[in-house]
């Protein structure tokens, strides 16, 4: 999981919306244990190695600051409706795992196909936005987006154009 992005009719991904001089931080001791241990456990920052509650921490705070900080909810309740809305449909690796799709240098799959599967495992209701990075002449799956309303069972819907994001036909699962 990458995170939560409100969005809204005017501006699909609003970012930083704290007064620059009242930026709310986390403060982790506020967090109900259960949270924090189910933030680090599907909420983790992959992009660094040391695994570490300190460096989530300041992942989940950036998060809140560029993201939450839209939502126009307190901390606690953003990060249980981001989890709340991960456990709808999972990991995503794992979705496209029961497909047939695994990752790996070689693993490759074609962009329509992961359309396609993660509108199977949303009951047919949403169209993910896929993002893809080219490296060493190669387009690898970046991040899938899958999107909800703002109802409060937070239904799947279709994601804002563009759907897909510097993807060439087949992109490599890695």
């Amino acid at each position: 999981m990458h995170g939560l992005w409100p969005a809204n009719r005017v501006i699909s991904d609003p970012r930083g919306c704290l007064d620059k001089t009242n930026q709310k931080t986390i403060d982790i001791g506020n967090f109900p244990l259960d949270l924090k241990e189910e933030l680090d456990k599907v909420w983790p920052d992959l992009l660094v190695y040391e695994k570490s509650r300190l460096i989530n921490i300041a992942f989940w705070d950036e998060q809140w600051k560029a993201h939450g900080s839209c939502s126009n909810m307190d901390i606690i309740d953003f990060f249980k409706l981001s989890l709340s809305i991960y456990k709808k449909i999972g990991s995503l690796k794992e979705v496209l795992g029961k497909e047939g799709y695994s990752p790996g240098p070689q693993s490759h799959v074609e962009k329509q196909k992961i359309v396609d599967i993660i509108k199977k495992h949303t009951d047919g209701k949403a169209s993910p936005r896929i993002k893809c990075e080219k490296h060493d002449g190669k387009t690898y799956l970046h991040e899938i987006q899958v999107c909800v309303d703002k109802t409060e069972n937070h239904n799947y819907t279709n994601c804002r154009t563009p759907d897909l994001i510097d993807c060439e036909k087949d992109v490599y699962f890695p």
